[in-house]
């Protein structure tokens, strides 16, 4: 039984827990990955001057970051299922994906080589779905409130769009990593 998806994306979240690839399949048939990514950034811009303190900044610049790595990681197992699915092949290729994540000026390799639902494990034992969700809606909230860069209603619902985008992304990865879920 597939979930129904409404046609505002509000159930996509939970959709994407019980279906996550075929969640993964509908967002980046449709939207791309660096647009996603543009929005998030311009609403981490929205969002910094509403923070109340620089630890907090420099939390969801982190989260921006590791979103991204998520986002990114995601899209290559979305190509390998599209690859696998007009190729007729049974099982996902291994695309090799690395990153490197710069903290206090010193470059750390996350993962080298690695096939991406290893790297998916990785960054969800970084930060879980569950906190996930909780910094993206803080992000959110700060971002739109945010009067001066977010004036017409139109530039608000973008970023809820956007917004249900990237808690259905989140859905997907943790369903991804699930082993009690078939996908």
């Amino acid at each position: 039984m597939h979930p129904v998806i409404d046609q505002k994306n509000e159930l996509l979240p939970y959709a994407a827990l019980v279906r996550p690839m075929d969640v993964l399949i509908l967002i980046f048939d449709k939207v791309y990955l660096k647009d996603i990514n543009s929005a998030m950034s311009y609403l981490l811009t929205a969002a910094i001057p509403k923070c109340d303190s620089k630890k907090e900044q420099t939390q969801f610049r982190k989260f921006n970051r590791w979103q991204q790595m998520l986002f990114r990681t995601l899209h290559v197992i979305y190509c390998d299922k599209k690859t696998q699915l007009l190729s007729g092949s049974k099982t996902l290729k291994a695309s090799p994906i690395s990153f490197i994540k710069s903290e206090t000026n010193k470059k750390i390799v996350i993962s080298s080589m690695h096939h991406p639902t290893e790297l998916l494990k990785k960054l969800l034992k970084a930060c879980p779905a569950n906190y996930a969700r909780i910094r993206l809606w803080d992000w959110m909230d700060r971002g739109l409130s945010n009067q001066a860069i977010y004036k017409s209603q139109a530039d608000r619902d973008a970023i809820l769009y956007y917004y249900q985008l990237c808690a259905a992304l989140i859905a997907a990865a943790h369903g991804l990593d699930n082993p009690f879920i078939d996908y």
